[in-house]
C-alpha cells in the first residue's frame, strides 16, 4: 500500500497545485499562512529533502501540510496531544521533545532544530549536504515572528 502511495505521490503535480492554492489565499491573510507559503515556495525552488517546523500555532503546520510541499514535514514539540494530532497532516512527521526547554530561548530553539535535523536523518529522509527549509519563530512572544530559513545539513 505504502508502494503504491509514494507513485501516485510522485505522478502529482505539487507545482500546479500550489499555484492554484496561492490564488486563493487572500492579499490580507494572517502570519501563519503566509510563513507557510513561503516555506513551501522556497521547497518548490530547489530540491529540499524537509521542512523543519518549530511554530508555536498549529495552523502554521497545518496550512504547510495544506499547500502540499514535495518533502516531509517534521514538526518538532513538546506537547503531546498536539503531536497526536499532526499525524493526520498531510506529509507531517511529529517529533516529540521529552526534555524540559533550556533557560534561554535562543539555545531552546538551535537545540529543536538541530534534534529536528538528526530525527529527519535518522528516518532516511535528510542525508548530508541535503538543503532543508527551517520555519520558525524569531523572539519567544507567540504570534507575528516568523522566520523562513534555508540550511545545509552536515
Amino acid at each position: 500500500m505504502s508502494e503504491l502511495c509514494l507513485e501516485a505521490e510522485s505522478a502529482f503535480k505539487s507545482r500546479d497545485i500550489l499555484k492554484e492554492l496561492k490564488a486563493f489565499v487572500p492579499h490580507f491573510t494572517d502570519f501563519s499562512r503566509a510563513a507557510a507559503l513561503g516555506a513551501v515556495s522556497a521547497t518548490h525552488q530547489g530540491s529540499c529533502a524537509a521542512i523543519i517546523a518549530l511554530a508555536s500555532q498549529v495552523s502554521t503546520v497545518y496550512y504547510l501540510s495544506n499547500y502540499r510541499p514535495r518533502c516531509p514535514i517534521v514538526y518538532v514539540t513538546r506537547d503531546e496531544p498536539v503531536a497526536r494530532q499532526c499525524l493526520l497532516l498531510r506529509a507531517v512527521t511529529p517529533y516529540l521533545l521529552t526534555t524540559p526547554p533550556l533557560p534561554e530561548w535562543d539555545k531552546d530553539v538551535s537545540m529543536r532544530v538541530e534534534e529536528g535535523m538528526q530525527y529527519g536523518a535518522k528516518q532516511g529522509f535528510i542525508n548530508n549536504n541535503d538543503t532543508v527549509v527551517i520555519l520558525m519563530a524569531l523572539t519567544s512572544e507567540q504570534g507575528r515572528h516568523c522566520s523562513v530559513q534555508i540550511v545545509t545539513y552536515s
